[in-house]
């Protein structure tokens, strides 16, 4: 193993389930989301399961809101 590979911080990504639960919706609304390439929301495939990094699933949250943001005094 090189030593660029030992120092790699991987996030620890996460499962459907803990995606859906995080996002307020159903494991299956995923499934169909990323079947049909809504919202563009990734996911990293590991064998058939879809694993999800935080920090997209942070960016997909903040890339959906609406409104305008609070002014600063």
């Amino acid at each position: 193993m090189t030593t660029a590979i030992q120092n790699c911080q991987l996030p620890k990504l996460l499962t459907r389930a803990e995606t859906a639960e995080l996002i307020g919706v159903e494991t299956q609304t995923l499934a169909v989301w990323l079947s049909q390439g809504r919202y563009g929301l990734r996911c990293t495939k590991v064998g058939s399961r879809a694993m999800y990094d935080p920090r997209d699933v942070s960016a997909f949250l903040e890339s959906r809101k609406v409104g305008t943001a609070p002014v600063e005094v």
